[in-house]
């Protein structure tokens, strides 16, 4: 007959084990969405994730956040403004571009937006390594 304390001891080594090849994450999503205090990545609303899914980035407190309406949704963003570039859309449908500099995209804008006054839309040739 094998005593209750072995029992406990190869349950417990079992237990520990099994948390010794599980990351934090995985230990967060069995015990369901909320129950974490922190996400080793980031974290998307309820869930903790290893990275932010394309449509948002991941802030400076790890926390999934949508990206700017006007960026192009396939192509995601790196933060929060409406341009591209560093901190904001990797590409947009549309971009105001600046009078001094075509190539300088200085605002996103949405497909269907419609241009201002003085203002025509023109379809650029594609420039490697370069979305817009």
């Amino acid at each position: 007959m094998v005593s209750s304390s072995s029992c406990g001891g190869k349950l417990l080594r079992s237990v520990l084990h099994l948390l010794r090849n599980i990351t934090l994450s995985e230990l967060c999503a069995l015990q369901g969405p909320g129950q974490c205090d922190s996400c080793r990545n980031a974290r998307d609303g309820l869930y903790c994730v290893s990275e932010c899914p394309v449509s948002k980035y991941r802030d400076e407190n790890g926390i999934c956040q949508d990206c700017h309406p006007n960026c192009a949704a396939s192509a995601g963003c790196t933060g929060p403004r409406n341009s591209i570039g560093d901190g904001a859309c990797r590409s947009c449908p549309l971009v105001v571009v600046s009078d001094d500099d075509p190539n300088n995209a200085t605002q996103c804008l949405h497909a269907d937006s419609q241009c201002d006054d003085g203002y025509y839309k023109h379809n650029f040739a594609p420039v490697p390594g370069v979305m817009v």
